[in-house]
């Protein structure tokens, strides 16, 4: 009888440290990867200042040109939008 319930204990305690060993990870998860990130993009995305050409062109898929013209270029978590110097790169990037 002492026998069954030390291997129900043992079983317990296994699957204990399974489930601890695993919030562990989901943890270490949750604070690793945005850190890591976050160091990974920090110079990434450094742009030198440069003068515009006089005219900018944004290049985009026909259904989003209404919106577009009402509300604007939204960031929606974007950093950067791309704007071309010529209409032939507008073009090519709102095919894509």
């Amino acid at each position: 009888m002492l026998s069954v319930i030390w291997g129900i204990l043992k079983v317990i305690g296994i699957i204990f440290l399974a489930i601890l060993g695993l919030l562990l990870a989901i943890l270490l998860l949750v604070l690793l990867v945005p850190l890591r990130y976050e160091f990974e993009a920090s110079g990434k995305y450094d742009k030198e200042s440069e003068e515009p050409p006089e005219y900018l062109y944004h290049g985009t898929g026909q259904k989003y040109v209404e919106s577009i013209e009402r509300l604007g270029l939204l960031p929606k978590g974007r950093l950067y939008v791309h704007l071309s110097g010529d209409v032939d790169t507008a073009i090519k990037v709102g095919s894509r």
